[in-house]
């Protein structure tokens, strides 16, 4: 991507006559071997890293989310399974008090 940004950069500069150091390859070869340009693949180069980076975090900031909410769900199913199985023993426990009085 950076070297089809330089080229394009090049080439429009090339056809409207603005850049001199692009009409020759030795010109060329040595803009491309320059600082400027070495800082500036640098520099797109560091951005894409960050990029990278951000969507890698972001990917598994949300793949934990996913698992949280997974086991979160899980435990509250079986929370209210264990309330249910409590009301039916205790309704089971009233009823045998029932029996055993009358």
């Amino acid at each position: 991507m950076t070297m089809l940004v330089l080229s394009t950069n090049a080439n429009t500069s090339v056809l409207s006559n603005k850049a001199s150091h692009y009409k020759s390859i030795e010109g060329f070869k040595k803009f491309w071997t320059s600082s400027y340009s070495k800082k500036a693949l640098t520099r797109i180069n560091n951005n894409i890293q960050l990029l990278i980076n951000l969507l890698v975090t972001l990917t598994v900031i949300i793949i934990i989310a996913v698992v949280i909410q997974l086991v979160t769900n899980e435990l509250d199913s079986k929370k209210y399974e264990l309330i249910a199985l409590y009301t039916y023993k205790r309704e089971l426990l009233y009823k045998s008090y029932l029996q055993e009085e009358y």
